[in-house]
């Protein structure tokens, strides 16, 4: 990871779609925050190529006060690993019910599959940590914190 104070910053649609919204008060919070700092206490995470990795909100803050925000540049082997740190970078910071942690990590299931095969292809050959597509539902519970049952539920839902 480098640090850097300019590199030209990007929104990519599919990552801020990921992003849930943050409610009025939040959203007034986080800005009186960067405000009160004098800028950003957090850096945005940014791709070799300046897209938002984490750090929509803060972003959007800091373009309001007039702030030049503070950028941190991580880059990743393949587009799925970076799609999967984007989601797991918002389960980790969200007061999320159940339900809405569930529903985000299930974005990751077609990453995960995508992941699985391509491990697949390499024959063994990849990784020590192969997992069969099987599991794949296990794993999103994992990364949501609930059962692998709690898991397909709520895929269940959102699919009717």
């Amino acid at each position: 990871m480098t640090s850097s104070s300019n590199p030209q910053v990007k929104i990519n649609p599919e990552y801020a779609s990921l992003v849930s919204e943050l409610s009025v008060e939040e959203y007034k919070s986080l800005k009186q925050s960067i405000k009160k700092e004098n800028g950003l206490y957090v850096p945005i995470i940014v791709n070799q190529n300046g897209i938002i990795l984490d750090g929509h909100h803060r972003y959007k803050a800091c373009q309001e006060l007039g702030i030049e925000p503070k950028t941190l540049v991580r880059e990743f082997k393949d587009k799925l690993d970076e799609q999967l740190f984007v989601i797991d970078c918002n389960l980790i910071r969200r007061q999320l019910n159940n339900f809405q942690r569930t529903e985000l990590a299930l974005k990751s299931k077609p990453i995960l599959e995508a992941i699985v095969k391509r491990n697949e292809s390499l024959g063994g050959k990849g990784g020590r940590n192969l997992t069969p597509l099987g599991r794949v539902d296990e794993m999103i519970g994992e990364r949501a914190g609930v059962s692998r049952d709690t898991v397909r539920k709520v895929e269940k839902i959102l699919e009717n």
